[in-house]
């Protein structure tokens, strides 16, 4: 958990620090997130955690400097919503169902990132590759709940455990993307976390998120 906390400070410091000269442009983008968990846990490889993929949001502000004609380091900060659907499903021992659940288990994440965009073509419309580390703090989150037919009564699913996650993590960045006349931009960005989510060791936690952008160019020299 130091460490991770270590590195996210490195990044925050470097993002500031970039901010702090001569800023060639500035940007802001929206998209979307499809984004899941794989829990398992390897002291047991019959136990694992029926999840899927689930649709979220994002929004981000973005500072760029120009390195030189390949490379352009890019700063962001801002919101990503994460998450996973929970696939678990409760059964009597007749095989009639248990009641309902409410299966979105929704992560409302913090996002810094610092990334080289490696920029080949001088063109009109330049395509790039994204490469980099993003820091993100959990904010708040959205648990899974089970309702029981009959009595109505409501429990949480998985609550207790996502308490245990470590606020901090630290995620890898790779993505393509295409610049649109200088003025706008589309990328589609893959992340893997890096650092465990949790430190309990009887589960291993595999943070996967798909993201696509639409970004404006609002200062660009």
């Amino acid at each position: 958990m130091k460490q991770t906390l270590i590195i996210f400070c490195i990044l925050l410091f470097g993002v500031v620090n970039v901010k702090a000269q001569f800023i060639d442009r500035y940007s802001i983008s929206v998209g979307t997130t499809y984004a899941t968990q794989e829990w398992n846990n390897p002291l047991s490889s019959a136990w694992k955690l029926n999840t899927d993929y689930r649709f979220g949001y994002a929004a981000f502000l973005s500072a760029e400097k120009n390195l030189n004609k390949l490379f352009v380091l890019q700063s962001d900060i801002g919101y990503m919503q994460k998450g996973f659907i929970n696939d678990l499903d409760l059964y009597f021992v007749d095989g009639t169902s248990a009641g309902t659940i409410d299966k979105d288990v929704i992560f409302h994440n913090l996002a810094l990132d610092l990334t080289f965009k490696i920029t080949p073509f001088s063109t009109k419309f330049a395509p790039y590759v994204l490469l980099g580390a993003r820091g993100e703090y959990l904010l708040d989150y959205k648990d899974s709940y089970f309702t029981e037919d009959g009595s109505g009564l409501v429990f949480p699913m998985l609550g207790d455990r996502i308490n245990e996650f470590n606020k901090l993590g630290l995620n890898g960045v790779a993505g393509i993307g295409i610049e649109l006349g200088n003025l706008f931009y589309f990328d589609i960005e893959y992340s893997h976390n890096l650092s465990r989510k949790t430190d309990d060791v009887a589960l291993e936690i595999e943070d996967i998120c798909w993201m696509a952008k639409l970004g404006y160019y609002f200062k660009s020299n």
